[in-house]
């Protein structure tokens, strides 16, 4: 499923089973969801994705080509990124805090 907040009101939305990334409405121009969708959809038909695989494309810092996913504006900052993993056993979700020191990596996984 995918979740929308548009600011007044949700849309909800049955997606077909496949990878995804989102980013905010709020903070991104569509054009920059949209370049983002392509970078994934590059990087994922182009790597086999694991769980640490798809942190580290999450945790990649902004470049010169604007493909980083971490960000630091002054006002407009990457603060966290959440994973979440299911299985049919189990779902795991992982929180890594940008902002404290050593970036602490918490984890908690919940039996399905």
């Amino acid at each position: 499923y995918q979740l929308v907040w548009d600011g007044s009101e949700r849309h909800i939305l049955k997606l077909p089973v496949k990878n995804y990334i989102w980013a905010s409405s709020f903070l991104y121009a569509p054009e920059t969801r949209q370049e983002r969708q392509q970078h994934f959809e590059a990087f994922s038909s182009n790597n086999k994705l694991t769980q640490e695989k798809i942190m580290n494309f999450h945790s990649s810092e902004d470049a010169e080509d604007g493909k980083g996913l971490i960000i630091d504006k002054g006002i407009l900052k990457t603060c966290s990124i959440t994973q979440v993993i299911k299985t049919s056993e189990e779902v795991k979700m992982i929180y890594k805090d940008l902002l404290r020191e050593g970036n602490p990596v918490f984890e908690t996984v919940e039996n399905w």
